[in-house]
């Protein structure tokens, strides 16, 4: 099968691209910057289109044209999320593709309204155009959603092209420090970016992907008390644990800074809904209902901090 990844050069992007070949898929990518591409990566193209901004139809229109699927991989950026992805997806139907990955690894927000976490009204915005729209216009192709919870990488500052997200150090390597609001017995769900990519591919690539849906994957769970102890397992080094707060002065925090800046600053304030919404569980994924593939071993969390061990013995 010949698949397009847009936003190929990203972290996810990439772990896409090796999941896809190692699962004998052919890949073409869609970015603004080959550059990021390692030489042996690019070997392995079957092309590469350039575009110089989302909107550039005719780039995209040339990337999806014979493909058998589109996983759009692009960061979560105001605009891009919406608009582009509805350039990319209406390219797609246009010729002809039947398997779309939308954006999304991320915590569960079809549980959310509008409104309730800034950063993923978008995602919701999508879902719900194209829910609209195939009454009027018939969209022929039915998106996949694919649900990770916190992308490992990211929540325990392993190496990624992202910086750290405004107000959430609960994990800080580098003090040594992990820091907790309530009683600390909070659930954390997580996946790396290889077991979400390897997911995906297993995912778009099945019978039953042109039927689209939403799908929930996890590497694993667990407290601060859990990260802790299997942190000290992996490095012999202790993570302080220090508590912040109890809930109610975080969600009195949280909605101060939403209070103090407009909406298109929402990044300046978007932190602490983070830890609110995982405490409090507003997007937790069923995991009596996850996805499961033969093709893919979750990685444990003391497997991922083993992995890693070479950088985070630089802190």
């Amino acid at each position: 099968m010949l698949i397009l990844i847009a936003g190929i050069t990203g972290n996810l992007g990439q772990a896409l691209f090796r999941a896809a070949i190692s699962q004998g898929h052919g890949v073409r990518g869609l970015s603004r910057s080959p550059g990021k591409l390692s030489p042996d990566l690019h070997a392995s193209l079957e092309g590469f289109v350039s575009l110089s901004t989302y909107y550039d139809i005719p780039a995209i229109e040339k990337a999806v044209a014979g493909v058998d699927a589109v996983i759009s991989a692009n960061a979560n950026i105001p605009g891009l999320t919406l608009e582009g992805q509805l350039i990319l997806l209406r390219a797609a139907e246009r010729a002809g593709v039947k398997r779309y990955v939308a954006t999304s690894w991320t915590c569960d927000w079809t549980k959310f309204p509008l409104g309730k976490h800034e950063s993923y009204d978008e995602f919701i915005m999508f879902k719900r155009h194209l829910e609209l729209s195939n009454l009027s216009s018939g969209t022929t192709i039915k998106p996949i959603y694919i649900f990770t919870g916190v992308l490992a990488e990211f929540a325990f500052r392993a190496p990624s092209d992202m910086t750290e997200l405004p107000e959430i150090p609960y994990w800080n390597p580098k003090n040594g420090t992990a820091v907790y609001y309530g009683d600390g017995k909070c659930r954390w769900q997580w996946t790396t970016f290889a077991d979400a990519a390897a997911y995906t591919i297993d995912i778009v690539t099945s019978k039953n992907a042109e039927d689209g849906g939403v799908y929930s994957v996890l590497s694993d769970a667990g407290d601060v008390f859990y990260m802790a102890r299997t942190w000290k397992e992996v490095t012999g080094k202790d993570i302080k644990l220090i508590a912040a707060g109890d809930v109610k002065g975080l969600r009195e925090l949280a909605m101060a800074g939403r209070k103090a800046h407009p909406l298109d600053q929402w990044k300046k304030y978007i932190g602490p809904f983070y830890w609110l919404h995982q405490i409090e569980g507003d997007w937790n994924l069923d995991e009596d209902r996850l996805y499961t593939s033969d093709k893919v071993v979750p990685t444990k969390l003391k497997d991922f901090f083993e992995m890693h061990k070479d950088w985070y013995a630089k802190f």
